[in-house]
């Protein structure tokens, strides 16, 4: 009589490099709010369970300054992150956002501007290729949103989101809040510093020069727009297009801006 074998694991699909290998819960990394400090309950973090099944990779590169990429869980709390200056981002960026790549990512989410003409567009441009090699579905959100949506303001009072558009001007759009409802109640227009409503508290997540504007946390803007973003239809390659703007006073499509 031969001696009885041990019964083998069941062996699971790996999704993301399609090859056959034993299953096993991916490890987490300590979880970090959006400065590096440890986690707390608030806009771009939150407090975490020890379970991190699933993150997503976010990108913003409308700044003219700097670039960010992280990888967050899907509610917003940053694991990962990575600065680059704004110059040779189409050099740069790959490589941040290979450092970050991990086995649980099962999301890209891109600022689609406006900002940094360059800067949005390489952003784009790696999120969709990223989001094709890898099978992922891409989701969209506009900076401008990012910016409003973290922004301190009081229920039902108007404020601006604002961000550099090079050579003296600003993009700028209007937003209320009710609770957690965001809406915006402008179109995105391109004005000047000086013409920007001085009557409405602004908000921005750079420096503008001749612009005194309240600053919001960048990288904690973006990873706050991944559950928004998230809650919106993934996006095609077709579906992806940048935020514009003309000069103020144009009525501008508003879609993600």
């Amino acid at each position: 009589m031969g001696r009885l074998r041990r019964p083998q694991r069941l062996r699971r699909l790996d999704r993301v490099d399609r090859r056959w290998r034993p299953w096993r819960q991916p490890a987490c990394p300590p979880l970090r709010a959006a400065g590096g400090s440890p986690p707390r309950r608030g806009v771009g973090v939150a407090v975490a369970s020890r379970r991190c099944a699933v993150s997503v990779i976010a990108i913003d590169s409308s700044s003219r300054d700097r670039a960010w990429a992280v990888r967050t869980a899907t509610d917003g709390t940053v694991i990962e992150q990575r600065a680059m200056p704004g110059g040779q981002l189409d050099r740069a960026l790959p490589g941040a956002i290979a450092e970050l790549l991990a086995a649980d990512v099962t999301a890209v989410v891109v600022l689609t501007g406006p900002g940094s003409y360059s800067g949005v567009r390489v952003g784009m441009a790696a999120a969709l290729g990223l989001a094709a090699a890898r099978g992922l579905p891409l989701h969209g959100i506009g900076s401008l949103t990012a910016v409003a949506a973290i922004a301190d303001a009081a229920d039902g009072v108007a404020f601006s989101a604002v961000t550099d558009a090079g050579r003296g001007g600003v993009y700028v759009a209007r937003f209320t809040r009710t609770g957690t409802v965001l809406e915006q109640i402008s179109a995105v227009e391109r004005a000047t510093a000086a013409e920007v409503h001085s009557r409405h508290r602004v908000f921005a997540s750079t420096e503008i020069p001749s612009l005194s504007a309240e600053q919001v946390d960048p990288v904690a803007a973006l990873a706050n727009a991944v559950p928004r973003a998230l809650s919106l239809p993934p996006l095609t390659a077709l579906g992806l297009q940048a935020v514009h703007a003309e000069l103020a006073g144009n009525v501008l499509p508003t879609r993600g801006g």
